[in-house]
């Protein structure tokens, strides 16, 4: 890539939407360098000799998967610093056997880029992806999105109410113990 930032969506939607394997495969290979990393949810390929062929089969796997995939590259940021460059986008993933509606899914991308030094153009050295767990649980369990909500929303009551109790407690400590501030050097 030459200009990171407004290339981007168009890499991602050759990757997701190829007409062929053929295709996506040479989209992968045009813009990960050989030895690129790959981390997901469900699966990830570490950084290594030729570890680009396994990206192109989990790419593979995850179009036979999802033929008519959907993605909308919503917003990307390019750190120039750091060769960071982060998505933001909204996927539809059907497994096309699967009788369960669609559901889409946010995430958040992670592509570490290198320049090269012989074109100047670049390349993707690691790919990671973070998504939301109810989302991960669409595509796989469904059924346990629900339980999963109910445990996040009471975890969060017990965080509110250990802080009253722990700010309850630290104001009858203070009462009696003279408050001197923590500086930190």
């Amino acid at each position: 890539m030459n200009h990171p930032e407004g290339e981007i969506g168009d890499v991602i939607r050759q990757l997701c939407k190829a007409k062929s394997s053929i295709e996506q495969q040479e989209t992968i290979i045009r813009y990960f360098v050989p030895n690129a990393g790959f981390q997901h949810p469900l699966c990830t390929v570490k950084r290594g000799d030729n570890s680009r062929g396994l990206i192109i089969g989990i790419y593979r796997w995850y179009r036979n998967m999802s033929p008519n995939l959907e993605i909308v590259v919503e917003s990307s940021k390019f750190d120039e610093q750091l060769n960071i460059i982060y998505v933001n986008a909204v996927q539809v993933f059907h497994v096309w056997i699967s009788p369960l509606k669609p559901v889409p899914a946010r995430l958040l991308v992670r592509i570490d880029l290198n320049r090269s030094s012989e074109d100047g153009k670049y390349y993707i050295v690691q790919q990671t992806d973070y998504y939301q767990p109810e989302d991960i649980l669409a595509l796989t369990i469904p059924f346990l999105i629900y339980p999963l909500v109910f445990i996040k929303i009471a975890t969060s009551w017990i965080c509110v109410i250990n802080s009253a109790i722990y700010l309850w407690i630290q104001a009858l400590v203070l009462k009696f113990i003279p408050y001197s501030p923590v500086v930190w050097k």
